[in-house]
């Protein structure tokens, strides 16, 4: 019987009865040194906001990733992308990173300010292709798809003549400062691009 099987009959929710994952720590091999970066996989228990994050080995990770354990969540990432079609590999590398982190099954979080705000008109976002960082129209419709709503500052849109009509038809809203705070205290990690 599946956790999702027995939740539906009981109600009793198993998730909190079910052991924490055991700690992993990396070690970085000579490949790791080579390409200059390593993997790393962190899950919270879901229905704990303020529980601990877990870091877990590549086996352990796709155990979760694979079978849709509803036990624990994988970890929520602000991408805060203030370059715009100016640096476009910058700009493309936030957003590259973000459909990653949604397909890997994190919860991500985008917020545009400054120049990349930018990034939301539609000649810039049907043209724009990075240097080995994909489309931005290709990024852009995998995290609508995934439902990732693309937060824009209002003072940088009216700074840089971006219109509602801009953002029409796209899952993007414009909002104050305020929620751009909001939004790194909530998530576990911030990544500026």
């Amino acid at each position: 019987m599946s956790i999702e099987e027995y939740n539906r009959i009981s109600s009793t929710n198993i998730a909190q009865y079910i052991i924490n994952p055991k700690q992993y720590q990396p070690v970085p091999n000579r490949s790791d040194f080579d390409r200059g970066w390593i993997y790393r996989y962190f899950v919270r228990k879901i229905n704990d906001e303020n529980g601990n994050i877990i870091e877990l080995s590549s086996a352990q990770y796709d155990v979760y990733n694979n079978f849709n354990l509803l036990v624990f969540i994988m970890a929520s990432i602000l991408f805060h992308i203030i370059s715009g079609p100016n640096n476009t590999s910058k700009a493309m590398l936030g957003f590259l990173l973000a459909r990653t982190a949604v397909e890997e099954g994190h919860k991500v979080e985008v917020f545009l300010s400054g120049d990349g705000v930018q990034l939301v008109r539609d000649a810039v976002m049907n043209n724009l292709i990075g240097l080995g960082t994909g489309s931005l129209k290709e990024h852009m419709d995998v995290l609508k798809k995934s439902g990732v709503c693309l937060y824009v500052s209002t003072m940088s849109c009216e700074n840089r003549g971006i219109m509602d009509s801009d953002l029409k038809g796209k899952l993007i809203k414009k909002v104050l400062p305020k929620t751009l705070l909001d939004l790194v205290l909530s998530t576990d990690k911030s990544l500026i691009y």
